[in-house]
Parts: structure tokens; sequence; C-alpha cells
């Protein structure tokens, strides 16, 4: 391949590499795939529901659709269709619109890859009198269409541990950053906005004017902001803005209840853990496990550490396969490393580490 390639949704890119002393092609995920859009729902007789979606504006790779409902606005959705629906709506019988219900949909190709949830709707009769929760990438702020001037100050930027692998972030010292993203309100009135933030040197956004911080961290955390700000019920845009260097935010919710924590939107069973064996190869240690593997599995992770208690970090973890078996080439002859392995699921749960397993690299 003379240049990369990427996939007709954007989500992939296939590119070659002689890294490794021939040449391979590689396929790396660049992004997530767009949600459904146009989402709404209708009830019927207080005992089913209908949603309702549009596809995305890209979806040549998408095959379905999956289904989510919570009773919890912005939090706690869980899986109510078996597999991804083929059309664009899906009857709930079990809708517990009673109590008031929330629906998301999202998008699932082909590959298996699974956009985020699209904006949340509201059935049932007490809407008004329940937290609302507005959940948003704060990437939607950068434009991807190809024809969209280049970003100034802010920038995004890709990382696994950003919630839809995506983040933005303030790149300039001396000039301050602005941006709009869209926003879809349920229902007008006063909201907090509680961001995911970090910075080295700490981090500093005004969003739809209203300012949160953190302290200086290159973790994640949750902020909240100190006062709330008034919304009008539908689509609008607002701004996100910074003048501090290095601040990152990777996503926002708009919330009505000032002591809303989140917990993570999609409510799933953590995996089991796996049962680990180390058996020294020649020139390699092979790692092989057993245990169920999840239905929402994704990968494993694969941890290794001088010390037999060692405890799982971003530190010590060496690979993330998607295979039955590793090999680590690694080691050093004559050293003995220990090793744990978990699995993780399509919704970045990661089960208890398995038993820490060892074997010493033979020599050649």
């Amino acid at each position: 391949l003379d240049h990369p390639n990427m996939s007709p949704d954007g989500t992939k890119l296939l590119i070659n590499s002689n890294a490794f002393n021939k040449s391979g092609v590689f396929v790396v995920v660049a992004a997530k795939p767009l949600a459904p859009a146009n989402v709404a729902v209708e009830v019927f007789d207080c005992t089913a529901a209908e949603v309702k979606w549009a596809a995305p504006k890209y979806h040549k790779e998408i095959a379905g659709y999956n289904v989510y409902r919570t009773t919890h606005s912005g939090t706690g959705f869980k899986l109510i269709t078996n597999t991804p629906v083929k059309g664009n709506s899906y009857m709930d019988y079990n809708a517990e619109v009673s109590q008031t219900c929330y629906y998301a949909v999202t998008s699932v190709e082909h590959s298996g890859l699974e956009s985020g949830l699209s904006d949340e709707v509201a059935a049932g009769y007490f809407i008004n009198d329940l937290p609302s929760r507005v959940f948003c990438e704060a990437e939607k702020a950068i434009s991807a269409e190809l024809d969209a001037p280049a970003p100034d100050a802010i920038w995004m930027k890709f990382e696994g541990m950003a919630s839809g692998l995506h983040y933005i972030w303030q790149r300039r010292a001396d000039k301050p950053g602005s941006v709009k993203v869209e926003i879809n309100t349920t229902r007008g009135g006063k909201y907090y906005v509680v961001a995911r933030m970090k910075g080295r040197p700490g981090a500093a956004f005004s969003i739809a004017g209203q300012e949160v911080s953190a302290p200086a961290s290159d973790e994640w955390q949750w902020v909240t902001s100190d006062k709330p700000v008034q919304f009008a019920e539908g689509r609008q845009f607002i701004e996100i803005a910074s003048s501090k260097y290095g601040s990152s935010l990777d996503c926002f919710y708009l919330a009505t209840d000032k002591a809303f924590k989140p917990a993570g939107r999609i409510v799933a069973e953590r995996p089991e853990a796996l049962k680990l064996s180390a058996e020294a190869a020649e020139g390699s240690v092979r790692l092989t496990w057993q245990g169920r593997q999840s239905k929402r599995w994704h990968h494993y992770n694969i941890y290794c550490s001088d010390k037999a208690d060692f405890a799982p970090s971003r530190k010590t973890l060496i690979a993330s396969p998607d295979g039955q078996s590793y090999l680590d080439w690694q080691v050093k002859p004559g050293a003995k490393l220990y090793y744990r392995i978990t699995q993780v699921t399509i919704d970045g749960l990661e089960s208890e580490a398995s038993n820490a397993a060892s074997a010493a690299r033979k020599l050649r």
C-alpha cells in the first residue's frame, strides 16, 4: 500500500509496515461507528413502547442496532435485544412505563465494533419529576468533515482509555481555545456540568458558561460545576473553552441533580476470572488460560511483574491479545517473572485477575 486506506465509515485504518522485517498488513481501529440518529419512542397502552431511529450519516459497515433500557436517566442502561436489530425500530413489550424508562440505541458493525449510546429518549408519566442527565462526547465539537476548517487552539486526540476513544485538549499556551458542540436536552431546566477531565498541570474548562477544573493528574477524574446553568428543551449548541495549556476533556454530563456520580452508562455483567498457566519454551514463555468467555468479551489483558503478589496496573500491562495463548519473547534467560491475566468486555469491564503463573525461559 502506498498510503493508508480508511474503511467506508472511517472506523478502521488499513496500513502496511516492515517493522518486523517483512511486509505486514494491519487493521487499526481508528474510531467507533456513529450512533443512530433521531431516536424516538412511542408508548402503546402503558404495556409496550416502540423505539425508532434513523441510520447515522456513515453506515455502510453497520450490520444492525442494539437497544438499551434503563429506569434512571443517564446511567444503568441494559441491553434488551438478543441480537442486533436489522431494521430501524424495535417493539419493547416489557416496557416499564409506569415508573418511566429511558431508551438508547447503538450501531453494530459486521466486525462487531459497536458505537456509543445514542441520545436517550424517555417514556412514562413522571418524567418531569425525575432527574435528567444529558451525556456528550467532547470530541463531537471537532468536525470530521473533509471540508471543515482545521482546529486551532483546541485539538482532538486518540486514547484507548477515553470513553469514545478520543478527547479534546487545549494545545496552545499563548492563545485560548473555543469550540462548539450540539447537545439535546429532554426538558428545560437548570443543569450542573459533570465533566471527565485530566491535565498534568491541572485542567480547566468553561462548558456552557460554567467553570469546571481538576487538580494536576495524568488520570481521568470527574468534576462538577459549583453552579447550574439554565437550558431550554431541545437541540442547541454550547461553547467549550479553555485557556489552560494541556487541559484535556473526554466527555461530560449535564445533570439536574448536583449529587449525580457517573458510574458508566451501560450496566453489563462483569466477566469471570480465568485460570492461567505458564510453560517454559525455547527463547520464550508460553501462556495459556482457561475459563468461560464473557458473552460481551472483547480482549484479554496480560500483566507481568517480578513479584508474585503484584497487583495488575497500567504499568504492568504487557499485552492485550484476542487469541487463546500468548508467547512472551521479552523474558531474559534465567529470569523468573510472574503473569496474571484478565478478560475485558466491549463495555470496558475487566474481570478479577487470574492466579499468578510463572516459568523461567529456557536457554537455547
